[in-house]
């Protein structure tokens, strides 16, 4: 379960240089993520699930409609914060979609948990707190893609934890298969040298 999050609150970056929200939300799952794949410790069917945040749709049509691990903000973030974590959950979105290209027998599944009266977005969530759900509430569609029987869920798709299992439509931008070849072949490039790294390990563990 691909489930770690920062919605910053300032601009900052991450000891290697990167922005927080694309280092935490999108780095560090997909190193993880292909470390299991590489190194043959996830079962070729072993199940994968990504919590996302249909958030991201706040990107359409404007000039923030992507990721990358240098975007630049003003601290405090105020709305800034919400556009990286956006940016970054649509990243991390086109990796897991395109992981799965190349290993379809992974179960892997995208979730929208809910929005969670959780300290998340520190103090810029709009919504009022009645319309908030708890933690416990928030985790319940992922539970169930973690648990149910395989028949039961559709690989490769996207659950939402109120609508059910959603199809999105070609011109959503998780779908831009254009810039999720480019941005995989991005953050390949950035995880890297702690692949060879962590392959090396390994060669000396053996």
């Amino acid at each position: 379960i691909l489930n770690a999050a920062v919605w910053p609150q300032a601009y900052s970056t991450s000891p290697q240089g990167y922005e927080v929200a694309f280092a935490t939300n999108v780095a560090g799952p997909h190193l993880l993520l292909r470390a299991l794949t590489e190194f043959n410790i996830l079962k070729p069917n072993g199940r994968v699930i990504s919590l996302t945040g249909d958030i991201y749709i706040t990107l359409i049509g404007t000039a923030d409609e992507g990721s990358s691990e240098n975007f630049v903000y003003s601290s405090p973030a105020g709305a800034a914060g919400q556009t990286a974590y956006s940016r970054s959950k649509l990243g991390a979105m086109w990796l897991v979609d395109m992981l799965h290209g190349f290993l379809p027998q992974l179960q892997m599944y995208h979730v929208h948990p809910g929005v969670m009266d959780n300290t998340l977005s520190g103090n810029d969530n709009p919504l009022p707190k009645a319309l908030m759900i708890s933690n416990e509430q928030g985790a319940q569609t992922t539970l169930i893609c973690a648990s149910a029987d395989a028949s039961l869920l559709e690989n490769g798709a996207y659950y939402h934890n109120t609508l059910g299992k959603l199809v999105l439509q070609p011109t959503d931008p998780a779908k831009d298969a254009t810039k999720a070849q480019a941005f995989w072949l991005l953050v390949e490039g950035i995880i890297a040298p702690y692949m060879r790294a962590l392959g090396a390990s390994e060669q000396q563990q053996a």
